[in-house]
């Protein structure tokens, strides 16, 4: 009876580990994602203001 406590104590551990990493594999893609999706972000912003910046001033120049 002991071995057999040992053995689902030790497989239980093991599920636990799988879904730790399973969330912290998770958690990073995450986090990647919004990593990637704020530089996106931050690249439209900066065209936009500088395509507005020659707009401007090509308009003012004509």
């Amino acid at each position: 009876m002991g071995a057999l406590a040992i053995g689902a104590m030790a497989v239980g551990a093991t599920a636990l580990g799988v879904v730790a990493i399973g969330r912290l594999v998770v958690r990073r893609a995450v986090i990647r994602e919004l990593r990637i999706g704020r530089l996106e972000v931050d690249e439209l912003i900066v065209h936009r203001r500088v395509d507005g910046d020659a707009v401007q001033g090509s308009t003012e120049d004509g």
